[in-house]
């Protein structure tokens, strides 16, 4: 996440915000509290600060529940990984909000990333994710498919699509190599390096996590982010090395070349809802070089 460019601190008329928040910090005067508003692509959360506490309110919408995020999952997942100091702690849930740690320290930069990438340091921080207990939530991806699909506009679907529709959601999952928690969004503006030294880098928003195979995470991250051949190798490498997994590269490389067409299908599905939801055209520019790359032509 980063914080909106050109945006002061401002007050938040909200009152069932400004009631939460007061009830999380009764010792707090709600005219001292300042809100700033936080950018991100499924919407829009709140940094508060009541000058004792910073923490990060995240709306509940039903546009961000059709996109497959649960404020109360996501809620009930970070409360599952309050130990291992990965994750933001979550302090409150209401019907309306989810309050949560905000996190101390700088989003990754461009150079940053790339060396996270390189010198093991995410691959380190995701095989000890994928070690923590299971979460209690699969990951239902046919189930979130096919809902999707009754939100993609009625003229953007083509018979060719409703074949290739058909295909994955028919199909059975590639079987997993190792069921472990999943984050499932993670990118640049999701890691932040902390102050902590014992714990130099957090994970954030956390509202597509689940249960799931080890190397869709993989896939996601690599699709996701244009990770290139020799980067996956280097990181795969880092990776195995981590997690101590008597997997060797090769079968992680295969499992992962199984995943990417899921990815892919997942990606196009989710551009297209945002279209529906924001009219931003970059979203159907992005869903028509995924479809071109899985053959289907507008």
């Amino acid at each position: 996440m980063k914080l909106s460019g050109q945006v002061k601190v401002q007050r938040k008329n909200n009152p069932e915000l400004q009631a939460v928040v007061a009830q999380l910090c009764p010792d707090s005067r709600p005219a001292s509290v300042t809100y700033e508003p936080v950018s991100g692509l499924t919407g829009e959360s709140w940094r508060f600060d009541t000058g004792r506490l910073q923490g990060l309110a995240r709306e509940a919408s039903q546009a961000k529940s059709l996109l497959g995020a649960s404020r109360r999952q996501e809620y009930r997942i970070l409360r599952r990984l309050r130990h291992c100091h990965l994750a933001p702690s979550a302090w409150a849930l209401t019907p309306g909000w989810l309050l949560v740690e905000w996190i101390k320290g700088r989003a990754f930069s461009t150079d940053e990333w790339q060396n996270t990438l390189a010198d093991g340091g995410l691959a380190r921080c995701l095989s000890g994710l994928h070690k923590m207990p299971l979460l209690g939530y699969p990951l239902a991806l046919p189930q979130r498919l096919l809902r999707w699909w009754h939100y993609v506009d009625p003229s953007r679907r083509t018979p060719a699509w409703l074949k290739l529709h058909k295909r994955f959601t028919r199909s059975t999952l590639p079987r997993p190599l190792l069921v472990a928690p999943l984050h499932m969004d993670i990118h640049a503006g999701n890691l932040i390096i902390g102050s902590y030294p014992a714990q130099p880098m957090h994970f954030i928003d956390w509202e597509y996590a689940g249960d799931g195979d080890i190397a869709l995470e993989l896939a996601a991250l690599f699709r996701g982010n244009d990770v290139s051949r020799p980067q996956q190798m280097q990181f795969i490498d880092d990776y195995c090395q981590a997690s101590g997994l008597h997997y060797t590269a090769p079968q992680l490389l295969r499992q992962i070349a199984r995943w990417l067409p899921w990815v892919d299908y997942l990606m196009l599905m989710w551009y297209e809802v945002r279209w529906q939801q924001t009219g931003e055209k970059a979203f159907t520019e992005l869903a028509d070089c995924l479809g071109a790359r899985m053959g289907l032509r507008r």
